[in-house]
């Protein structure tokens, strides 16, 4: 599977693993509130299979993601062999088979799709020999509760040359506490400076200790620029460290810089 795990959606557990009536229900299911809700995945992986186009109380046997899975939705391959199958799920056009993805990566929202009563994900997990097994083992191996805020270790998207300031401090933030990331923007900004902080390029102008207070201000971009201008990354800040609040856009700028740092992170974890 992996390292780091998921709560596939935010929600509830509305239906467990195990005998339901004159039928074995072969995964978990957590619901959405009643409305669609997006839905990340668990594991890092490789998508094996996507299903789209199947409308509410569709029982029919073709383009099935598995035998008696009647929803839309898409199934996902660890490097290990072992799979997890996400159904009743409208898959973002984007994803397609093939496509690598991360823990915790966006990649639909729950529908009515198949035989289903209400918003919610069934997600299944499979081992290598293609048997089901009860997905409560791994939630309560990895610590993680069904149902709670997902959250995705790097971002799940790649970032533009030119992020908005609150995609490039919220994508920041990812890569620095991961599944702890979130909160407000100066939250996020002393999380940032006492990591910068830390690793010693938060300093005050006579080169002591710098200040974690929330404020981004001067010395915290000079601190950034600091840490970007290590050798070893794809794309290092070369200009001056000035702390001059970067143009956004501006090719060589603090800005351009920490985005690809930002997306080299959220790669390197795509392939973890």
């Amino acid at each position: 599977m992996g390292a780091r795990m998921s709560s596939p959606a935010k929600g509830y557990v509305s239906s467990g693993y195990g005998p339901r009536g004159s039928s074995f229900h072969a995964g978990v299911d957590i619901a959405t509130g009643g409305k669609p809700g997006s839905v990340y995945t668990t594991f890092a992986g490789t998508v094996e299979k996507v299903v789209r186009g199947r409308r509410h109380g569709d029982r029919s046997s073709t383009n099935m993601l598995a035998p008696g899975r009647t929803g839309n939705g898409l199934i996902v391959r660890n490097a290990d062999g072992e799979r997890q199958l996400y159904g009743h799920v409208d898959v973002f056009a984007s994803i397609k088979v093939g496509d690598r993805v991360a823990v915790g990566e966006l990649v639909g929202v729950t529908d009515l799709s198949g035989n289903t009563t209400g918003y919610h994900v069934h997600y299944e997990e499979w081992t290598r020999s293609g048997a089901t097994r009860d997905p409560m083992v791994s939630f309560r191996a990895f610590g993680v509760t069904p149902g709670a805020s997902p959250a995705a270790a790097y971002p799940v998207t790649p970032l533009p040359a030119a992020p908005t300031h609150e995609e490039l401090f919220r994508a920041l933030d990812l890569v620095v506490r991961g599944a702890k990331a979130g909160g407000s923007h100066t939250v996020r900004a002393k999380r940032l400076q006492q990591w910068l902080l830390d690793a010693g390029y938060l300093k005050t102008p006579t080169g002591k200790r710098g200040v974690v207070d929330g404020v981004w201000g001067r010395e915290s971009w000079k601190a950034l620029q600091r840490r970007l201008s290590d050798k070893g990354l794809r794309k290092p800040y070369t200009g001056p460290i000035d702390g001059v609040a970067p143009q956004s856009g501006k090719a060589g700028t603090t800005w351009n810089c920490a985005a690809a740092f930002c997306n080299d992170r959220r790669a390197a974890a795509r392939k973890a």
